[in-house]
């Protein structure tokens, strides 16, 4: 699993903490890595790998803290948004490159967090930092059926 984003850019930092929180519970053979770079390189990151769960701060205009748990392989790609612009292009952007390119994983989940504060210096909001322990159950979740 990737914990995509920040740690000082508030809402942004979902990603990082949940990888944090569910390293430790992982079932053998996956493991969490954090990324905080262009998301062009998840795909060479991802190359390989049978299964990724990928976690990160989102914006698709729903309400904040919000989960959003989907397959990025599908044909049709959510309209979801990379929270901020550190990113340099959007999450599902990224996976659709790894797709036409032959180099996207078996399956590709997103556990995604509404965001509405990403700037940096400021703190977390609320909603957010409630569902971290949601999301992480998630992840682990995954990651538990992949091996069942």
């Amino acid at each position: 699993m990737i914990g995509v984003g920040h740690d000082d850019r508030a809402d942004d930092a979902a990603g990082p903490i949940v990888a944090r929180m569910v390293a430790p519970h992982l079932p053998d053979g996956w493991s969490a890595m954090q990324h905080h770079g262009d998301l062009t390189a998840l795909v060479d990151l991802c190359e390989g790998m049978d299964e990724v769960v990928l976690v990160d701060a989102v914006v698709s205009g729903a309400p904040v803290g919000s989960i959003h748990h989907v397959n990025l392989l599908d044909e049709s790609l959510p309209p979801l948004a990379a929270a901020g612009s550190t990113h340099g292009i959007g999450l599902v952007e990224a996976v659709a490159l790894a797709r036409t390119l032959g180099r996207a994983p078996g399956r590709v989940t997103l556990v995604g967090l509404e965001a509405s504060r990403v700037a940096v210096g400021d703190t977390m909001s609320l909603e957010v930092q409630c569902n971290l322990p949601l999301a992480a159950a998630l992840v682990l979740e995954d990651a538990r059926a992949t091996i069942a």
